[in-house]
């Protein structure tokens, strides 16, 4: 039986979650997949988003890199798209290779944001686009969840978007654009742990829980 780490990545090669469908269009409106452009999404897991991209942009190249071996020898990607095992913060036989990065739900699950990025813009892409749990203001909200049965523990920060700006600016990143994902349709609670799950509002907006906590989902972009 497949872990529920593979099969939550599995599924995206079957129907690829709204927010990928999403964020594609999004960088597509911003130009992001030009012509030759090599792309590389960091902490890709079994590469669902990113076969999806390739799928889409067949005249880019996609690079995966991941630090899960079982993730990354169950990818099956495009001939566009490949995948290695690697750590985000061990990248240096990487600089310079990529015009742009992808890193994908991954920044608020790490204990801080300013090392992560620090180790993506080292590696000197022209652009960079992100998703993770985002606040408008100046603050940083760390958020620690403990399983009871288990004891497992996991983060679910929220990291502010002035932070970010300010981190990929002295990076030389002079244009920032962050916009908020809404979800465009209803998801039903899987489980009484952390599955994500939607409540309607009154003006039809949804808004996406997991357990008990608010998500608020954004997209980032910044381009030198």
């Amino acid at each position: 039986m497949a872990s529920p780490g593979v099969t939550y990545h599995a599924r995206q090669y079957q129907t690829p979650y709204r927010s990928t469908v999403a964020l594609h269009a999004w960088l597509k409106s911003l130009d992001c997949f030009r012509e030759r452009e090599r792309i590389v999404d960091i902490c890709c897991g079994m590469g669902g988003p990113m076969a999806y991209f390739a799928a889409q942009e067949p005249h880019c190249s996609f690079f995966g890199i991941d630090r899960d071996a079982d993730l990354v020898a169950k990818a099956d990607l495009p001939e566009n798209a490949r995948i290695e095992q690697g750590d985000l913060y061990e990248l240096e036989n990487y600089r310079g290779k990529f015009d742009g990065i992808l890193n994908l739900q991954t920044l608020s699950w790490l204990p801080d944001v300013e090392k992560p990025l620090c180790a993506l813009c080292e590696l000197t892409p022209k652009w960079i686009a992100l998703t993770s749990l985002f606040y408008d203001g100046p603050l940083n909200t760390i958020i620690q969840v403990t399983e009871s049965d288990s004891g497992k523990t996991h983060n679910y920060n929220v990291y502010s978007i002035p932070l970010v700006r300010n981190i990929l600016a002295s990076y030389g990143f002079t244009e920032f654009i962050s916009t908020q994902f809404e979800i465009d349709v209803d998801l039903p609670p899987t489980t009484n742990l952390m599955g994500t799950y939607t409540e309607k509002l009154a003006d039809g907006r949804r808004l996406q829980f997991s357990g008990p906590l608010l998500m608020p989902w954004h997209f980032v972009y910044a381009r030198k």
